[in-house]
């Protein structure tokens, strides 16, 4: 096997180990109060038409806006609540 063959297998050895970021998700629930905006680190919701939206690139994963979200509107992808700690 080559450098460069070696370097690239490696690279994709680490790509499939990294952990994969679980998103949000909005559901119909929300209301729009724009806890969940105000609160989220990377900014990464913002209000698109009628509806908050998520920007899959940028949400880091971490659930502040699922924790912050009185009308329990905001899910991971599994449909389930997660308060913040418990991931």
């Amino acid at each position: 096997m080559t450098q460069s063959n070696k370097k690239n297998s490696e690279a994709g050895e680490k790509a499939a180990e990294a952990p994969k970021k679980i998103i949000p998700k909005i559901t119909p629930r929300c209301t729009l109060c724009g806890d969940c905006l105000t609160r989220c680190p990377t900014k990464s919701i913002f209000v698109g038409g009628n509806q908050a939206v998520i920007d899959t690139d940028t949400c880091q994963g971490c659930h502040v806006c699922v924790s912050v979200c009185n009308e329990r509107a905001i899910v991971d992808q599994m449909g389930g609540i997660i308060k913040l700690g418990e991931r």
